[in-house]
């Protein structure tokens, strides 16, 4: 038998010329004798003989033609069945993949909100801080308490350099309204109105 993979799309017929020549000496001798039972036996035995080698030659060529497709078949389902494999083995990475991603998005997200709460609750603290302080009368200004109370308005507790500065900008407002009255006090008294 033929390996695998190797057909052909005939097979190879081979006559056998001892056969052949055996039968035609028998055919000649007979002949000669005259003898024409023995004769026409030898030409029906003949043709029987090419008629079987015949339909021996197609059953044969049927046969590896059969076995061209089974073996195709099986090589096709074999491909198949490695491709089907890959993809679930590809299926399966790739949802290991995606449940490792996940669990690191889960992890930054929880980080970043206990970070947030962590922020609210000292701000928090803070805040209920500076009103306690602020209830017995003392605030916080760039690092420095000051205690405020009776007796004690906001600008005496400001440093010397911020209460020079806020004088001269209430000194400035104060201006600028005098100044916007004596306007509107002028145009009322003027003649020409």
């Amino acid at each position: 038998m033929k390996r695998a993979g190797r057909f052909h799309s005939k097979p190879e017929v081979r006559f056998d010329w001892l056969l052949f020549a055996k039968h035609l000496i028998l055919t000649v001798m007979r002949a000669a004798s005259l003898d024409t039972h023995v004769t026409t036996t030898t030409l029906w035995r003949w043709k029987r003989y090419t008629t079987q080698s015949k339909r021996d030659t197609i059953e044969l060529v049927l046969k590896m033609d059969m076995t061209k497709q089974h073996f195709e078949r099986k090589c096709h389902q074999a491909a198949l069945t490695k491709w089907l494999n890959w993809v679930k083995l590809h299926k399966k990475t790739q949802a290991a993949a995606i449940k490792k991603l996940e669990r690191v998005v889960n992890a930054a997200r929880l980080k970043r909100i206990i970070a947030a709460w962590e922020n609210v609750t000292k701000d928090s603290k803070r805040t209920k801080e500076y009103f306690k302080r602020l209830e017995m009368g003392f605030i916080e200004m760039s690092g420095k308490e000051y205690q405020i109370g009776e007796g004690c308005d906001g600008l005496s507790v400001l440093p010397s350099s911020l209460s020079v500065k806020a004088m001269f900008v209430l000194a400035s407002y104060l201006l600028a309204v005098l100044a916007l009255f004596a306007l509107v006090f002028l145009s009322k008294t003027s003649p020409d109105n």
